[in-house]
């Protein structure tokens, strides 16, 4: 057992493979989706797959998926379809330890909470802003982050979660509105509002009061 989670957790790599395949337990992977989803180098991912391959906790397989590609452009525009033949890379649920493997992953969260406070202040005037989903280990979330605030740049707060998507091991999402668009809304008991602050959540930034 000890061998065992030390060969698990021998790197940062293996471990946001790891987070990758027990959040999304039942999705079939390409290697370049798993690229993506952990930010890790090619030839890393294909090296710490194959040794999850040999514990026991990946399977793979050969299959056809259906690829476009766009050629010209205007009226000539055409879009083009064809099979190709991939290997993909899932969770095996019936390795040993899955399930204990996936509580402690779940229970990880991908900032703590003070770093992320710190974060969010620099994004402009926040005025609100409520964790919840994969910040708190919630899967009832309708989303991960509401910022509410003034001069807040969008490009940084998708930089900001794009950067942590790989420790949390899905994609995060978020919604940002002005002070004004939030009372409105708030005031109209709006249902997108209403869930998020009856659901489970953190107020990381409050100079609303909203209770």
């Amino acid at each position: 057992m000890e061998l065992l989670l030390e060969k698990l957790f021998e790197s940062q790599a293996k471990v946001r493979l790891l987070r990758l395949f027990l959040r999304n337990p039942s999705t079939n992977f390409t290697i370049d989706e798993i690229v993506r989803g952990t930010g890790i180098k090619k030839y890393q991912a294909l090296k710490e797959l194959a040794k999850l391959q040999k514990l026991g906790f990946v399977a793979s397989r050969n299959t056809q998926v259906v690829v476009s590609r766009v050629t010209g452009n205007g009226k000539t525009k055409k879009i083009r379809m064809r099979s190709q033949r991939v290997r993909v890379y899932t969770a095996n649920p019936s390795f040993e330890f899955f399930r204990e493997l996936r509580d402690l992953i779940l229970r990880q969260v991908p900032e703590s909470r003070h770093k992320l406070t710190q974060r969010l202040r620099r994004l402009g005037k926040v005025k609100l802003a409520i964790a919840a989903g994969a910040f708190i280990n919630s899967d009832n979330s309708r989303i991960d982050l509401l910022v509410v605030g003034e001069k807040i740049n969008r490009r940084k707060i998708e930089s900001m979660l794009h950067q942590w998507e790989a420790n949390a091991g899905r994609e995060l999402t978020y919604a940002l509105m002005t002070t004004d668009e939030f009372k409105y809304r708030l005031d109209m008991f709006d249902r997108f509002i209403r869930d998020v602050l009856e659901s489970p959540h953190d107020k990381l930034i409050n100079l609303l009061n909203i209770p």
